[in-house]
């Protein structure tokens, strides 16, 4: 079993023990930046939450200055993770998360700047989602 799953794994019953029935201080958002040229558009849907979030963004090394830029810009102290881009996503998410659990995180958002080249609606569908996030945050917010 990959390094970070077999972590995660182990880490089960730990997550199932944990949960509670009031809401967590904050939310935990990880976003997985392949796009950094998106990041502006999703962290500027967190900077209108009411909610409080910690944000941390996984990227490949050679998008790792456009991702500080964004951050900076913005005005987001974030966290920037860096992995070689094998498996998308996934791996560089497994091993945030375990960074998360041992530091006691309880709610995690995973969004990701995804371009969904192959649909001719991928942008509206990006926004969509990120609309429905911002809606969220004023029902529970």
């Amino acid at each position: 079993m990959f390094g970070p799953y077999r972590r995660w794994k182990t880490n089960r019953s730990r997550i199932s023990h944990s949960i509670r029935s009031t809401a967590p201080e904050r939310v935990t958002v990880v976003i997985h930046a392949f796009y950094p040229e998106l990041l502006d558009e999703m962290l500027g849907l967190l900077s209108g939450w009411d909610v409080p979030y910690r944000v941390g963004v996984t990227t490949v090394p050679e998008r790792v200055a456009e991702v500080k830029r964004s951050l900076a810009r913005l005005d987001v102290s974030g966290e920037c993770f860096v992995f070689e881009n094998r498996g998308r996503d996934i791996p560089p998410f497994m091993r945030v998360a375990n960074e998360l659990l041992d530091a006691d995180e309880e709610l995690v958002l995973k969004l990701h700047t995804k371009r969904s080249l192959r649909r001719g609606d991928g942008d509206v569908w990006r926004r969509d989602l990120l609309l429905k996030l911002r809606l969220l945050n004023r029902i529970c917010g």
